[in-house]
């Protein structure tokens, strides 16, 4: 067994298998497409269940520096379209005539950073909501 994980490793490392690693398997079917023979193994992965208490522990943090993030890029975004309607000195043109993909992209930026922080917030209601529910349902 380990020699065969041992083969199949170097036959992924030496691009046999068009650079994929397939731990445990065996040669792909001929005409699959890449990558489907190599990750077998991924339909068979399971996350383990998680309550709501620790998944607050470990996802809580990161979720919270995504919303702090999102928010740092929304500012960014708007203080360039800040900047050419109430800053831009008089006699120099507006970024709307000059660069317009400039300001498309900022404003684009501040709605992705909405959408983020929204769903990074909703993520951490829910799992405050959960635990909540949980506390009250053992009283």
């Amino acid at each position: 067994m380990e020699a065969a994980a041992a083969k199949t490793i170097a036959g992924a490392a030496a691009g046999t298998w068009g650079g994929e690693l397939a731990l445990g398997a065996e040669a792909p079917l001929e005409g699959a497409a890449p990558g489907r023979a190599a990750a077998f193994w991924l339909s068979k992965l399971a996350a383990e269940p998680q309550g709501a208490a620790e998944m607050l522990l470990t996802a809580g943090m990161p979720l919270m520096d995504v919303t702090r993030r999102a928010q740092e890029a929304n500012r960014g975004a708007w203080r360039l379209r800040k900047w050419d309607l109430y800053e831009r000195p008089k006699e120099s043109p507006r970024l709307q005539e000059m660069h317009p993909q400039l300001l498309t992209a900022a404003e684009e930026a501040c709605e992705v950073a909405a959408s983020l922080r929204r769903s990074a917030m909703a993520s951490i209601s829910g799992a405050a909501l959960a635990i909540a529910a949980t506390a009250s349902a053992a009283m």
